[in-house]
């Protein structure tokens, strides 16, 4: 699993999707769109292309059509902070 350190808050539209499904955690790729463009000028195409992204990067999983936030990813996520914290 790639590991993929967000930065939250700080715009990226990647960033934007995980700060959404931290808040609600099972979207649609149209309720993501909306949800972004609310905060930011942005295409749904460039929606799409990251939700696929961080899909192959098992940050996300899909189900039928709604995208959420892989347990495993936060899984390897918290075993990387705690190597850091430990070393």
């Amino acid at each position: 699993m790639e590991l993929y350190i967000p930065q939250l808050g700080k715009g990226g539209v990647r960033d934007i999707i995980l700060d959404i499904l931290i808040e609600e955690p099972k979207l649609s790729i149209y309720e993501l769109y909306e949800r972004i463009s609310k905060k930011t000028q942005v295409s749904y195409q460039a929606v799409h292309k990251s939700l696929k992204e961080l899909t192959k990067r098992n940050v996300l999983e899909r189900k039928d059509s709604f995208y959420k936030i892989n347990n495993e990813w936060i899984i390897h996520l918290n075993e990387f902070a705690q190597s850091l914290k430990n070393t």
